[in-house]
C-alpha cells in the first residue's frame, strides 16, 4: 500500500519523504521497502497536536500536555511574575495562552484521578507561581482560585 502510495503521489507532483516517513502497527513488524529504502518502525509520534501511542496513551499525552503547558507559561514569565502587572491581565493571560496548551485535545481524554489531580496540580502551581506565594506559605488552592479568578481545567 505505501508503494502505490508513493508511486500515485508521484504522478501527481508530490514525492513521499522516505527520511520522515515511519511505520506504527500493533502486529507483526516486517521490512518495508520504497525504492530499496527501508522503512523505520515507531513506536509513538505526534499527529495533529496529539500523541498517539499504544503504552498508556493518555498518561503520556497528560504528561507532555503539562510538560508543554509549563514550558509556555515559563515563556511569559516576564508578565506572570511582573509584581505590578494586576492579576487581572495574568489571570487573562493564564486563561488565554496557557490553559488552552494544557487542555488541547481534553475532549478525548479518558481521565484517572491521578492524572485530573496532576492537571490540577499544574495549574495551581502555576497559580502560585503568579501570585509570587510559596507553598511554605501555607495559603489554600481556594483562596488562590478566588484571587486569580482562573479557568479550573478539571471541570
Amino acid at each position: 500500500m505505501i508503494e502505490d502510495l508513493s508511486i500515485e503521489s508521484e504522478r501527481v507532483g508530490l514525492k513521499l519523504n522516505l527520511e520522515k516517513t515511519r511505520v506504527m502497527t500493533n502486529g507483526e513488524k516486517t521490512t518495508i521497502r520504497i525504492r530499496n529504502t527501508e522503512i523505520n518502525y515507531t513506536d509513538e509520534y505526534i499527529y495533529l497536536g496529539q500523541l498517539i501511542t499504544q503504552k498508556e496513551p493518555m498518561r503520556e499525552e497528560v504528561k507532555r500536555r503539562i510538560t508543554n503547558s509549563r514550558r509556555r507559561y515559563w515563556s511569559l514569565r516576564e508578565a506572570m511574575k511582573d509584581k505590578q502587572l494586576h492579576i487581572n491581565i495574568k489571570s487573562k493571560l493564564l486563561n488565554t495562552c496557557v490553559l488552552p496548551v494544557l487542555m488541547y485535545g481534553c475532549q478525548s481524554w479518558t481521565l484517572t484521578r491521578e492524572m485530573t489531580n496532576r492537571l490540577a496540580t499544574c495549574q495551581y502551581a502555576m497559580e502560585r507561581s503568579m501570585l509570587n506565594v510559596k507553598r511554605s506559605d501555607r495559603l489554600k488552592n481556594c483562596v488562590i482560585r478566588n484571587k486569580t479568578r482562573t479557568i479550573d481545567v478539571v471541570r
